[in-house]
């Protein structure tokens, strides 16, 4: 829930200087035109991404007088308020559980089928050929504005949606082609789409079926009252004022620049706001500290902040948000929708969504020609001359231009955040080398040391030396790096199944680091403790001499296990044992001994000597059964009794 939010001190003295400003002409304004009078009906599907939740459906957040979402999860077909008519009409549940295609979340888990891999299943409605949902306005006192349904599955991909206005006449009819997606009628969640209408007149049918003929399986009936503008897209609402007009004309409308906002809207309740004059210059933005600066601003990644200002109401905050906060005020840079909610101590929230208000795709200034504006430059560099469409200024391996395009931060090596980020813990990341001082084995997230079962990967960093390469996590034989003259690309440090470490590293300023040099007895041995993950030992460096694993306490916290086939066996281990990720998978038994790869992985044992396998031999009771004695098989694992 939204709290109140706390004045600003620093603008409050403004009110008076600009209480008497209206607006005049300004730039022709950015905002999407519209109609006059009741809009044009809009209908809705089926969008880009599947629906797998409410909160998917673009009525999900709209402040409704009333609203419902059917869901049949109850497992009662009726609808009240609401009549059905379809041949056959059912709930898919009766059909037996492996059939039923209901939205997602319904069984509990968004996980791309209708059941939560135990025994909930959703629940959804069939129908031969299709449904027509009639809305009864004596129920709700009056017909829904707004009316959807999910289509999950059905006989054919051609699907095909109409809505009808209060007098029975066709509001039009959108149609989707889901052949993509259509992949089974067994629960999957991948090809559900939403189908829908908004229409301020009142919607009092909507029908739904596959054009070329049969079945139809669908989920998430909703309908409702809700704000509906009254030209269109320049609107936004504010529950206790009403619509607030972003273009009352092409001159006295919203600006969108760069880098903030300008110009006016009008509410009949609540007068004129002004968003601000336009910062000096379009790439830089509003200071918010006098009469003269203040405004609305827009960052690289289209978040809003700052104030627009109504003589009638006072200030309106866009920036009351955290930066993570899900209705944080904002506009989509792809789109140009506006997003989320702004704030006035007056009026409350002010819903920049509610009726799709939409800026043009704004051209932005981009004086070098990079690609890149120079707000967004200015904004991260200071200066134009730092990046440009083919650079990586902070290394992570991402451009400068896709950093720009996705929103990420083009000076943090950990944004975007990496798929694989390093193991080693954020408090226990340093070794030390006598002659060369501390290294760094978590230089960030993206190129921190990563240990994984079999091998090591990643990074380490020393500012006395630069970087130091452990390997690149894909040797060849894909369990173990060679480190042979024949293959010098395919170099690295292996773990054994005890925790010893083994083989090369490499730096450019220091050549090769040796982890390899001891005997497997020798206490000085580098390892790491597969209990704790604490690093013991040393390695060796003809340039730099010993260096210490253990004298900053380094820790890695986890194993780097990757399963690609996510069969529940890490690839290193079905490498080693099968020379591919294709043999073994999901209850397999490749040495017939009657326990699966997947429990030997678990166990240690081999998957290819059926002698060897994890069973109790026999098992002892002793004093009325408080001692118990069991004898197993066993190779090196460690096993815990629980």
């Amino acid at each position: 829930m939204r709290s109140a939010l706390p004045a600003y001190p620093a603008l409050i003295a403004l009110a008076a200087a600009l209480a008497c400003v209206s607006p005049s002409a300004q730039a022709a304004t950015t905002l999407a035109p519209a109609g006059g009078g009741v809009a044009a009906p809009q209908l809705i599907g089926p969008g880009p991404t599947a629906y797998l939740r409410f909160q998917d459906s673009p009525f999900f957040g709209l402040p409704f007088t009333n609203f419902t979402l059917k869901d049949w999860e109850n497992g009662v077909l009726e609808v009240p308020g609401v009549q059905v008519e379809a041949t056959a009409y059912s709930l898919s549940s009766g059909f037996g559980p492996s059939l039923i295609d209901s939205v997602d979340a319904d069984d509990g888990l968004i996980n791309g089928a209708s059941h939560n891999g135990a025994d909930h299943y959703g629940n959804a409605v069939w129908s031969g050929d299709g449904f027509r949902f009639t809305f009864s306005r004596d129920a709700q006192g009056a017909y829904p504005t707004h009316a959807g349904i999910v289509w999950t599955d059905g006989g054919n991909y051609i699907v095909r949606f109409e809505a009808f206005d209060a007098h029975g006449i066709s509001l039009g009819t959108v149609e989707g082609d889901h052949y993509s997606e259509n992949i089974g009628n067994t629960g999957d969640s991948t090809e559900d789409r939403l189908y829908g209408a908004i229409y301020a007149g009142g919607i009092s049918a909507i029908r739904i079926w596959h054009p070329e003929g049969g079945a139809v399986e669908v989920d998430h009936l909703q309908f409702g009252r809700g704000p509906v503008a009254p030209g269109g897209a320049p609107f936004a609402y504010a529950a206790n004022a009403g619509w607030l007009n972003a273009r009352t004309s092409t001159n006295d409308g919203l600006r969108i620049n760069p880098a903030s906002l300008a110009g006016w809207a009008y509410g009949a309740n609540l007068g004129w706001v002004h968003f601000g004059d336009g910062p000096v210059s379009p790439s830089t933005s509003y200071a918010n500290t006098s009469a003269a600066t203040f405004g609305v601003n827009r960052d690289p990644a289209g978040n809003l902040t700052g104030y627009a200002y109504s003589a009638n109401t006072g200030w309106i905050n866009f920036g009351w948000a955290s930066a993570t906060d899900p209705q944080r005020a904002r506009t989509d840079l792809a789109s140009g929708r506006f997003l989320g909610y702004a704030y006035s101590a007056n009026l409350g929230w002010i819903d920049l969504a509610a009726a799709g208000l939409a800026h043009d795709i704004v051209t932005f200034l981009d004086t070098d020609l990079d690609s890149l504006p120079d707000s967004w430059e200015y904004a991260y560099f200071g200066t134009l001359a730092a990046a440009s469409a083919i650079s990586d200024y902070d290394g992570d391996g991402v451009t400068d231009l896709a950093e720009y395009q996705t929103g990420t931060n083009p000076r943090d090596l950990d944004s975007p955040a990496p798929a694989s980020p390093s193991t080693i813990a954020t408090d226990a990341g340093h070794l030390y080398a006598a002659n060369a001082g501390w290294i760094d084995a978590r230089p960030s997230s993206r190129f921190g040391l990563k240990v994984g079962e079999y091998f090591l990967s990643g990074w380490l960093s020393a500012p006395n030396f630069g970087w130091i390469h452990v390997g690149d996590g894909t040797p060849t034989n894909g369990h173990a790096y060679t480190n042979s003259p024949g293959s010098p690309a395919d170099y690295g440090v292996n773990l054994d199944a005890t925790g010893a470490l083994s083989g090369h590293a490499y730096g450019a300023n220091i050549g090769w680091i040796n982890f390899g040099w001891a005997e497997p007895n020798d206490p000085n041995r580098p390892r790491v403790d597969l209990t704790s993950g604490l690093f013991t030992g040393y390695a060796y460096s003809a340039n730099l001499g010993w260096i210490a694993l253990d004298s900053g306490a380094l820790r890695t916290t986890s194993l780097d296990r990757p399963d690609t086939d996510a069969d529940s066996m890490d690839d290193a281990w079905e490498r080693e044992n099968f020379g591919t990720i294709a043999t073994a998978g999901v209850g397999t038994d490749a040495d017939g001994d009657g326990q699966t790869d997947a429990a030997e992985y678990i166990a240690g044992t081999d998957p290819q000597d059926n002698a060897d396998r994890f069973r109790i031999i026999s098992q002892t009771f002793a004093n009325q059964i408080t001692d118990v004695t069991l004898e197993f098989t066993s190779s090196d694992t460690i096993y815990i009794l629980l």
